[in-house]
């Protein structure tokens, strides 16, 4: 499995999102173009004008250059079919704000209480609707859409893995541990009494599963990365690359 398949900062290798008006997600095409655009019609018709003006050499299909997203499949269906999904929220910096008002908590109470104490609150906070689970709290759903800088734009899905990766930062965990409790956690079915009960069992099944996701989803390996980085940007991804990847044998 090779990173740059997955990961493509410049854009190539890539798909491009389309939007209709609204800002629902229409179509996901793979044609090396990160870009994401709306157009200026309904779903329907947005539908007709890419199947009459898009093409290898006009990525755009005659919607406007919104931003970008930082992985091709942001807006697909998680089950990796490539069926697009959400609805972007274009010139909202929800998830920008909602991370570094979640960041500001997260250290405060690291602060006040420990780093342990402090991941062990944000790990039962995290997830089930509760206060920090940002795919239920952002009023969209898991693939709402925002920038999480401009003109960058992520879902909810992403928002949730990235924040992980900044609790375990913040709070002072270490980041091999961090991702192997990560994959263990998906391995277990999300079991939160499976992953403390049995946390070296579920640990020692995703080192077996190894670089790069160590059992967990690829995509919310890799916003787990960049959230632990606290890296936003294409231009973050090339710049930190190694340190993102530090853990490549």
């Amino acid at each position: 499995m090779h990173i740059q398949n997955f990961i493509d900062p410049d854009g190539r290798g890539a798909e491009s999102t389309h939007t209709d008006k609204f800002g629902n997600v229409v179509k996901v095409i793979e044609d090396g173009d990160l870009g994401v655009y709306r157009h200026n019609s309904n779903a329907k018709e947005t539908q007709q004008e890419l199947n009459q003006k898009y093409s290898k050499d006009n990525t755009s299909g005659g919607g406007e250059k919104m931003g970008r997203t930082l992985v091709w499949n942001s807006f697909t269906q998680f089950d990796g079919d490539k069926t697009p999904a959400g609805k972007i929220n274009f010139g909202s910096f929800q998830a920008r704000d909602w991370l570094n008002n979640f960041s500001n908590d997260v250290s405060n109470d690291t602060e006040a209480n420990g780093g342990f104490v402090a991941r062990m609150n944000y790990a039962w906070n995290g997830g089930g609707g509760d206060k920090y689970d940002y795919k239920t709290q952002n009023g969209g759903g898991l693939y709402a859409g925002s920038q999480i800088a401009d003109g960058v734009y992520v879902s909810a899905r992403d928002v949730g893995n990235f924040a992980a990766g900044r609790a375990a930062a913040i709070t002072g965990q270490n980041k091999m541990d961090f991702m192997l409790n990560a994959g263990g956690f998906n391995i277990s079915g999300n079991s939160k009494m499976g992953l403390i009960f049995n946390n070296s069992h579920w640990k020692s099944k995703a080192q077996e599963r190894g670089f790069p996701a160590y059992g967990e989803h690829f995509n919310s390996n890799l916003f787990q990365r960049l959230g632990y980085e606290n890296v936003t940007t294409a231009e973050g991804m090339i710049k930190k690359s190694k340190i993102i990847w530090g853990d490549k044998k």
